[in-house]
């Protein structure tokens, strides 16, 4: 899969909330935000087959899953990104499921997610990891966004022992690294972890080398066709080419 963040349509909206919206190929991830959203979780979490290799293995009751949608109805009200997601189909907008960054710790997010049945082994977890995990995070932070005050350092997941092989290959696939087992939930869950700067930096780096790449092409046109710039873009332009 190409790195290549502009092709990603990340949108940031502040009002009494924040809602965040981000396009993949074929996916919305977007904010819970809505009754229609606060439906389609009650009947995600409530179905037996979604939550079996999920936390417990055991569907929520609808009052645990209204109190999960009460903080993060809350959290969006305080312009906290890590948060609950909606997926859904690009093309028909129908409820795929959810994914979520919980507060883990103090400068570190737990990344989940569940899918309607209909939606498993189609390829759309890992589409919504992969966009979740290398270019929405680095939007976060470059923006400024903390847990509990911290900037993030570190994403974390989980993986129950009974799960399918695909959900570690899909973690792994994104660059998460395997650190061990823990015990949660009253069973042994693979534990994950992948460092937040190395996201940062791989999303700076694009853009660096974009407009390296971008100046050397416009030095290159400065001197074949005298091409008339600033006397700063010329100084950019010289500092880009004793880049090597």
């Amino acid at each position: 899969m190409t790195f290549d963040p502009r092709v990603y349509n990340i949108q940031f909206k502040v009002d009494d909330s924040l809602h965040i919206s981000l396009e993949t190929n074929r996916l919305i991830i977007r904010s819970i935000d809505s009754e229609e959203d606060e439906k389609n979780c009650i009947n995600l979490f409530s179905d037996p087959e979604v939550m079996a290799t999920y936390d417990t293995g055991f569907p929520y009751e609808e009052a645990e899953i209204k109190k999960y949608l009460e903080i993060w109805k809350k959290a969006w009200k305080n312009h906290d990104p890590f948060n609950g997601y909606v997926l859904l189909d690009k093309k028909s907008k129908e409820f795929i499921g959810v994914i979520l960054l919980w507060h883990s710790a103090p400068g570190e997010a737990e990344i989940a997610y569940a899918l309607q049945k209909k939606f498993w082994k189609k390829g759309y977890a890992k589409e919504a990891v992969n966009a979740v995990s290398k270019f929405l995070i680095p939007r976060l932070m470059l923006r400024g966004y903390t847990l509990e005050d911290k900037h993030l350092k570190k994403l974390v997941a989980t993986v129950r022992v009974d799960n399918p092989p695909a959900s570690k290959k899909i973690l792994t696939s994104v660059g998460f690294k395997e650190e061990g087992r823990i015990y949660k939930y009253d069973t042994w869950n693979n534990s994950f972890g992948l460092f937040a700067k190395s996201l940062r930096n791989k999303y700076q780096n694009f853009f660096s080398r974009l407009d390296l790449r971008e100046s050397q092409k416009k030095y290159a046109q400065v001197i074949n066709e005298g091409v008339d710039i600033t006397a700063e873009d010329m100084a950019k332009l010289q500092v880009h080419r004793r880049v090597k």
